[in-house]
């Protein structure tokens, strides 16, 4: 169980840089006065993103 924990752990602090990203940008978009359905996830905005993400799971 502590193993487990400790990688757990360790995933989220590789994974919080990029969702910290992720999430400014969602919430600068909401300040701009987009609504839920205006409010797009654009991976070309983020380098790590750029190449690892699936577009296909981004589309409408």
């Amino acid at each position: 169980m502590g193993l487990m924990a400790l990688v757990n752990l360790f995933a989220i602090l590789l994974l919080s840089p990029v969702a910290l990203r992720i999430l400014r940008d969602y919430e600068r978009q909401v300040k701009e006065g987009k609504t839920g359905e205006q409010i797009k996830f654009d991976p070309d905005n983020f380098v790590k993103l750029r190449d690892e993400a699936n577009r296909d799971a981004w589309t409408d």
